[in-house]
């Protein structure tokens, strides 16, 4: 069974709510704590410690390093990218990512419609802490509680963040994110005194003059103490900043101090995942494994395509079959894919 992780103790309030947001108990209970113990933790699914068997299993790894597991559902995956990140900046760090892919190599749509339903979610989930415990759930809408901290959602365009609005149903009783939620654009909008926290949502190459606008203003007016979380950015392109001088040095100023607080990735022949601070794990489909999976490596630093080519390429003719069971990974995650719900 797998070893629960337990959150070190730490200055932020890393609670979660006991009952939704929208009203009701206020009660809070630490993030990894559950209701029915062995049921629903945040963080209890995300690390097995390297050398614990797994029943009618022997040790994982020989090193130190600790294993990401897969999620069970899209559930799952949301809350431990919750749980990670709410870790991450109990731990001091202030500026984060979360990558999360599940498209397996997919181009129907693009990453910032396949990422709302997790971003609703992770919204919903993370507000709570990152406020320290509040959530302006007595205001009714976006515009009430003006004196409350809030938190800033940075859409590419103004279009996008309409849209978000819309169908988050942001101003009525039944919202899916909580008031203290502020939609902004990239290109137009500036951060705010009291803000407590910016969230970026797919920022692409294009948007990086803007960004960096945004950045510096927060620099100036706001620092290290309100934390900056990117969610799926993707802010290098060849035909944009290019992969010279300009992408080298916005990888130096940015994108390198981006601590990975979540990860996953789907693949055509399996998955890559890392839940903080544990290490980044790359998975291979195999039906005849228990959960439909194997490991196949973990490390401190996520692999590059090239690292991915030789692993898979290792694993042919292993466990699996090889080629032969690589490219219906998605079906595997059966419960995954029916959570998902790409819209």
């Amino acid at each position: 069974p797998a070893a629960a992780f337990i959150p070190r103790p730490n200055a932020l309030t890393a609670t979660r709510r006991t009952s939704n947001w929208q009203g009701g108990s206020t009660e809070a209970a630490p993030l990894g704590s559950t209701e029915k113990e062995g049921e629903n933790s945040l963080l209890g699914w995300a690390a097995r410690p390297a050398g614990v068997e797994k029943e009618g299993e022997g040790p994982l790894l020989g090193d130190s390093l600790v294993v990401s597991d897969l999620p069970d559902s899209f559930d799952q995956a949301v809350e431990g990218a919750a749980a990670c990140t709410v870790q991450a900046l109990a731990d001091g760090w202030s500026r984060l990512r979360v990558d999360f892919d599940t498209s397996g190599g997919d181009a129907t749509y693009t990453m910032l419609k396949s990422s709302m339903p997790m971003t609703q979610r992770f919204i919903a989930s993370t507000a709570a802490p990152l406020l320290g415990g509040a959530t302006n759930s007595e205001a009714g809408g976006e515009e009430g509680a003006a004196s409350e901290r809030t938190i800033r959602l940075y859409f590419p365009d103004a279009g996008s963040a309409a849209l978000a609005q819309r169908d988050w149903k942001v101003g009525t009783a039944s919202a899916l994110v909580p008031p203290c939620a502020r939609f902004a654009s990239l290109s137009r909008d500036t951060p705010d005194s009291k803000d407590a926290a910016l969230i970026f949502i797919c920022p692409r190459a294009s948007e990086v003059d803007a960004l960096k606008k945004v950045l510096a203003w927060h620099e100036e007016k706001l620092g290290d103490e309100v934390p900056l979380i990117f969610i799926n950015p993707d802010l290098v392109d060849m035909g944009v900043t290019g992969f010279g001088l300009a992408g080298r040095m916005l990888r130096e100023s940015l994108i390198n101090t981006l601590v990975p607080a979540y990860y996953l990735r789907t693949l055509e022949w399996g998955a890559v995942t890392r839940s903080y601070p544990l290490g980044f794990s790359t998975w291979l489909e195999d039906e005849s494994a228990e959960g439909g999976y194997t490991l196949l490596d973990t490390r401190e630093r996520l692999p590059n395509a090239e690292d991915l080519d030789e692993l898979y390429s290792s694993s042919a003719g292993g466990p699996g079959g090889g080629d032969e069971g690589g490219g219906n990974f998605l079906a595997g995650f059966g419960k995954f894919v029916q959570g998902f719900g790409r819209i």
